[in-house]
Order: structure tokens, then C-alpha cells, then sequence
């Protein structure tokens, strides 16, 4: 079978119709929690999930992205010898891949437990020991999870392989959580966590039952014994220098609660953990021409056309400034609602909102900043530009935080989202030379011969449209 231009538009359009339809699911998870478990305690869990979601991350140590892209090269749809199931190299580099994971969760999942332990007989807050806990029990299911979407997307769609964890996950939890509380069960965040564990570690082992999965994943079973030390250690030496790309931008988002919890309490991290989602929606749009643009992007730098490729981007930036700033505005209004929704508790979820939708402004104001560093040589400056940048965000948020509350902590948000789009902007126009921001002039963003993304897009919802 030949594969066709518009086959990962295709994928790419219903993996959006998913990660909507997860967004809304989120959005009712977080208003369900938030109303059952109250400030403290929903502040509690939200910051130990989002240290699950960033160790999750982390413990592959990038050979989740070295095994997916094995797998999208061995098995191709023009060869049906690389489309068998049982296929040994595809199934001893899954092998390899969980292997390495398998340790190094191993590590992670013991030094969060050492914590917790000194946390409790150091006398610490009892609210951080439940959150290590929490985290410690959330992370080997979430950890597995993610892996497994990463073994999934190449064999059968990013749409497909994202569909349980973004749409059957959010909804068994809401499910849960309600009918539980109909017969009046309390909650706590331990075991809203031990929840989330058990519904995120029954969609993998579902997940990994069935077609070609299944085989690849008894295929692999069958080879672990045999992995030798050298294999880990290639797999591990290609993964790691693509481990601050991978945790990038989950290490930027997962460690805000913390860092608020520790500059003014779990509380203000609840309504920052609550505020938040709502505040990058207009970020939606950016989200999704990145995803579209890093073949484009690859593409215009390996054939050196530059001015292209300027094109491109700046197109992209003002096509996802000017609809962040429709979808902002539409935000700060409809946000006062909040508060009956989530209740006169969270009234700090309003306050917040202005600082935080203009930090999502500042970072669609540069564009896909990016897929234009993943694919135009540039992979070295954002790990060496995310380490500086990380901590000094932590810092700014925790020092303004321990002074002005959360609106100081918000503010410290957009000081640092402001530094780094002001930093990567200036060196992707030192180097590939593209300039990074939206025209004067949004009709310039126009759909010239050059640029065919969009006219593939509408290609394609024209067809699903007549389907």
C-alpha cells in the first residue's frame, strides 16, 4: 500500500478531535475534584500528579522517543514483512525500551518513598508526605502508560494510540468519583491517587491485549530474558540527549503546584492547578499547527529555503496570536462564571487569570518556536537554554509567591515565560535566521504556493465533510 501525503494530516486531525474531546473530559474531572475534595486536599493531589506526570516522563530517559522512531522505520506500510506482528527487531526494541524504563522507575519510585519516610520522621508537613505517596502511587501505571502510547503511535496512529489514556481515563475517574460520592464515601488525595493508578494501569494492560500490540508486546515478553547490558546502554546512550526536550515542557507546566506550594501553600496550588488549564486554552491553535508544521519545517531547512520557511512560521505565529488573543479575550470574560461552578473557595482562580492568559499570549506571540528548534539544528541550545530557564522559573514563582500570594507567584509565571520567549526568539534569528514573530500585517499570512499545509487541511476536512 502507498502511503499517501494526506494520511498523517488524516491522523494528525483526529488526534486533535481526541485531545478535545480529553480537554473537555479534563475540564470536568478537575471542576468534580476540585468541588469534592476542597482546596487542601485537591492542592495535594494536583501537585502530586503533576510530580507522577513529570517523573513519568523522565524515567524512560528518552528511549521512548528512540523506540518510536525504531518502530516507525521498521514498520512501513509499503512492506509487509516489517507489518508482521511477531517482527524480532521491533519486538527486541520494545524490549530494550521497558527494560531501561523498568530500572529507572525502579530508582524514582524508591527515592520518592525514602522521602516520604525522612518527610514523616523529620516531622515535616503531613500534606507533602501525602503528596510523595500519592506520587509514588501513580507513577508505574502512568510510567507504563506513557510508554505504551509512544510504542503505539508508529504502529497504529497517534489518533488511536492517545484514545484511551485522553477520553476512557478522565471519564472512569468523573465516574467514580460520582457515584462514589452518591453513597457518600469520603476523599482524600491518596486515594483519589490510588484511583487514577488503578484506571491508568487497567487501560494499559487493556490497551496492550489486543492486534498487533499484544504480539509485538509477548514477542518482546519472550526476548527480555535475553537483552544484554550492552543493548540497554545503546539505547540509553541515544535517549539520553533527548531527555530535556522530552521533559521540557512537562517539567515547565507539572512543577508550578509544587513550586506555589512551597511558596504559598497547597491551597493557592489548587487554584493555580485549577486556573491554569483554563488560562492556556487560547495556546490550543499554537498546539496544532506545531504539530502539523515539524515535517514542513524539516523539509524547508534540509532544501535551504529559508525565506520559505520565514514565511512559514511567521504565518503560523500570526495565525495563532490573533486567534489566542479572540480566544483570551473570551476567557477573561466568561472567567467570573467560574465561581459558581467551582465555588466561592476559588475565588483566587479569578484573580489570577489576567497575568496567566497574558503569559499564554507572550508564548503565541513567538509562533512555533518549537518544531522550528526540534527540526532546524538547534536541539543543543533548548536543552541548554530549558535547564537554565526551568529553575529560574521555580525560583521567580516560589520568591514572588512567598511575598504577594499567588498573584505574585502568576506574575513570576509571566516573568519567566517572558524571559524565554524574548531568549529563543533572538536565537533562532541569529540562527537558521527566521524571525519569530507575527506580521504587522495579518493578511501577509496568507497561503502562497509555497505553503500547501493549509490547503491539505482543508483537503481533508472537505472530504470528511462529504463522507
Amino acid at each position: 500500500m502507498r502511503w499517501k501525503p494526506s494520511a498523517w494530516i488524516s491522523d494528525t486531525l483526529n488526534a486533535l478531535l481526541v485531545r478535545a474531546v480529553g480537554i473537555v473530559l479534563v475540564f470536568v474531572s478537575t471542576m468534580v475534584l476540585a468541588g469534592i475534595l476542597g482546596p487542601a486536599e485537591y492542592g495535594t493531589y494536583s501537585t502530586a500528579l503533576g510530580l507522577a506526570m513529570l517523573l513519568a516522563t523522565l524515567a524512560p530517559l528518552g528511549t521512548d522517543r528512540i523506540l518510536s522512531q525504531t518502530l516507525a522505520c521498521r514498520i512501513k506500510e509499503d512492506s509487509p514483512e516489517h507489518n508482521e506482528p511477531g517482527n524480532s527487531d521491533s519486538a527486541k526494541a520494545i524490549a530494550v525500551a521497558y527494560q531501561c524504563t523498568i530500572i529507572s522507575m525502579g530508582f524514582l519510585l524508591t527515592l520518592l518513598i525514602a522521602f516520604a519516610v525522612l518527610s514523616s520522621l523529620a516531622g515535616m508537613s503531613s500534606a507533602w508526605t501525602a503528596t510523595t505517596l500519592s506520587a509514588a502511587i501513580i507513577l508505574v501505571p502512568l510510567t507504563l502508560s506513557y510508554l505504551r502510547q509512544w510504542t503505539a503511535m508508529p504502529i497504529i496512529g497517534t489518533s488511536r494510540a492517545m484514545l484511551a489514556e485522553q477520553t476512557l481515563l478522565p471519564a472512569a475517574v468523573i465516574s467514580v468519583v460520582l457515584i462514589s460520592n452518591i453513597f457518600g464515601w469520603k476523599f482524600s488525595a491518596l486515594s483519589m491517587a490510588a484511583i487514577y493508578a488503578t484506571g491508568s494501569g487497567l487501560i494499559f494492560a487493556g490497551s496492550i491485549s489486543f492486534g498487533r500490540l499484544r504480539d509485538l508486546h509477548l514477542t518482546a515478553l519472550k526476548l527480555a530474558s535475553g537483552i544484554s547490558r550492552d543493548d540497554v546502554f545503546t539505547m540509553l546512550r541515544r535517549g539520553l540527549p533527548l531527555v530535556a526536550v522530552s521533559i521540557g515542557a512537562v517539567a515547565s507546566q507539572s512543577t508550578l503546584p509544587m513550586a506555589i506550594a512551597a511558596g504559598c501553600g497547597f491551597e493557592n496550588a489548587a487554584c493555580f492547578a485549577l486556573a491554569i488549564p483554563y488560562a492556556t486554552l487560547p495556546a490550543v491553535p499554537l498546539g496544532v499547527l506545531g504539530l502539523s508544521l515539524i515535517p514542513r519545517c524539516a523539509r524547508l531547512y534540509a532544501r535551504g529555503e529559508i525565506s520559505e520557511a520565514n514565511h512559514c512560521v511567521r504565518s503560523a505565529a500570526t495565525l495563532t496570536f490573533w486567534s489566542a488573543f479572540v480566544v483570551a479575550a473570551g476567557v477573561w470574560l466568561m472567567s467570573p462564571q467560574l465561581i459558581h461552578v467551582l465555588g466561592p473557595q476559588y475565588q483566587a482562580v479569578v484573580h489570577v487569570m489576567p497575568v496567566l492568559l497574558i503569559a499564554t499570549l507572550i508564548d503565541c506571540l513567538t509562533g512555533p518556536t518549537v518544531p522550528v528548534m526540534q527540526t532546524m539544528g538547534l536541539q543543543h541550545f533548548y536543552a541548554c537554554a530549558f535547564i537554565g530557564h526551568w529553575p529560574l522559573q521555580l525560583i521567580l514563582v516560589v520568591i514572588l509567591g512567598g511575598f504577594w500570594g499567588l498573584t505574585g507567584a502568576a506574575a513570576g509565571y509571566l516573568v519567566s515565560r517572558s524571559l524565554w520567549n524574548l531568549l529563543v526568539v533572538i536565537q533562532i534569528y541569529r540562527s537558521p535566521g527566521l524571525l519569530m514573530l507575527p506580521y504587522l500585517n495579518p493578511l501577509q499570512a496568507s497561503v502562497t504556493n509555497h505553503s500547501s499545509l493549509l490547503s491539505d487541511l482543508s483537503a481533508v476536512a472537505a472530504k470528511a465533510r462529504t463522507a
